[in-house]
């Protein structure tokens, strides 16, 4: 009896040790808005093969693009809950989990990319992911979307031009404060009701990254562009932190290796931004670059209200705003 005792033992400690190896294998449902088209897409189509071989065909994920699971402002709940594994969310999707991450979006918060990514790597990242957690999320690792610039049916060159347009905002504080700020009419409508929007001029333009601007054929409803580039967006990879924590120990490492170094894909939409702009001056697009006074009157008009969005998200908004003011002193422009 002892020594069948002692078997059963040292085989309950030997799979408790060695339990790496027996881990069990998971198939994963991926949703985005981004399509196979679009570097997003690709981007995403790159992380499941990368997954798949990282770890060995423990992990595999199967995507769903093109919002085919729904509106990412309901996926990400769905995430939240397990009933969808894992998405790639834009900001404005993110920040409706975690308000908080509005704060990133504040115009004309940072100024340069590589102030504004030396902040979120280096000084915002713990802080998301203990965030993040709080709501049943983990923080896979971030996208970039680009920067925003303004769009419309009539030029918008100065704040002045804005003055009670109706333009469309993505549901988040720092696009109400954006356009609040210049005495625009900002209305908010989810992304897949912009285009009806403009055919039928409820809106009269909004903001986008030049890249989803010419992806969405926008360009045709609204085709005068103005270089504001007021907001730097990250996007999201985020999983329900339950599923995570099933995953042994050796599959979480497997899985964060197999992410491609996030400069890489920032220089990719970054410079497939500009690549974007190019195209569409040469094709006879009215683009317009703003002149250093031109620059001057956005920021005399938003600059002074920047710091509202501290109470306009409330919660933890403090806090991070404290930390997002010590990362742009520490990092330098």
């Amino acid at each position: 009896m002892k020594k069948t005792l002692s078997i059963l033992i040292s085989l309950t400690l030997l799979l408790l040790v060695s339990g790496e190896v027996f881990a069990k294998n998971f198939n994963l449902k991926q949703a985005s808005m981004a399509t196979a088209k679009d570097p997003w897409g690709q981007h995403a189509i790159r992380l499941a093969k990368a997954v798949e071989k990282g770890t060995k065909g423990t992990i595999k994920i199967t995507l769903f693009l093109g919002s085919r699971l729904g509106a990412e402002l309901d996926v990400i709940k769905q995430v939240a809950r397990g009933r969808i594994d894992m998405g790639g969310f834009t900001l404005a999707g993110a920040a409706s989990m975690v308000p908080e991450l509005a704060l990133v979006g504040t115009p004309f918060l940072f100024e340069s990319y590589k102030q504004n990514d030396c902040v979120l790597d280096s000084h915002l990242t713990p802080l998301f992911d203990e965030m993040f957690a709080k709501k049943g999320l983990k923080l896979i690792g971030y996208t970039d979307t680009g920067s925003y610039s303004v769009f419309a049916k009539k030029p918008i060159i100065t704040p002045a031009d804005a003055k009670g347009v109706k333009l469309r905002i993505n549901q988040s504080k720092f696009s109400v404060l954006m356009w609040q700020s210049v005495g625009a009419n900002p209305i908010p409508l989810p992304m897949s009701e912009f285009p009806a929007a403009l055919q039928t001029g409820l809106v009269k333009g909004g903001d986008l990254s030049p890249t989803f601007y010419v992806f969405m054929g926008l360009p045709k409803l609204a085709p005068y562009l103005t270089l504001t580039q007021h907001t730097r967006q990250p996007g999201f990879y985020l999983m329900g932190l339950k599923l995570w924590n099933r995953f042994s120990k050796t599959q979480q490492r497997q899985f964060m290796a197999s992410l491609e170094p996030i400069a890489g894909f920032r220089n990719q939409i970054r410079g497939l931004e500009d690549l974007m702009v190019q195209k569409y001056k040469k094709a006879g697009g009215p683009v317009h670059v703003l002149t250093p006074e031109q620059k001057q009157l956005w920021l005399d008009a938003v600059v002074p209200n920047q710091s509202k969005i501290v109470d306009m998200v409330g919660r933890n908004s403090a806090r991070v705003w404290e930390v997002i003011q010590k990362g742009k002193t520490a990092c330098g422009r």
